[in-house]
């Protein structure tokens, strides 16, 4: 197994729990954008180290993208997070 999946497989469930948190703090009904501002503050009470926004690759096997990918929380390089409000 590739290292920064064996990385990404110990943060998973850290992050879930966290994301979890903060719906059961904010509820439904709010804007994709609280909802990422309060995931990375969870994150950071965590000690996980995220960032916002970051450009991943345009290559990620086949096929070639002509955007580049945007990542709403990348987590420690190895873990890339989309925030979704419903």
């Amino acid at each position: 197994m590739h290292r920064l999946y064996d990385k990404a497989d110990k943060l998973d469930r850290e992050i879930i729990g966290a994301a979890i948190e903060v719906h059961r703090h904010k509820g439904p009904g709010l804007i994709e954008s609280i909802y990422e501002r309060c995931m990375r503050r969870e994150l950071e009470l965590r000690s996980i180290p995220a960032t916002t926004q970051k450009i991943g690759p345009r290559r990620i096997q086949r096929p070639c993208f002509e955007e580049p990918l945007r990542f709403d929380i990348p987590i420690d390089d190895c873990l890339p997070v989309e925030v979704k409000a419903v």
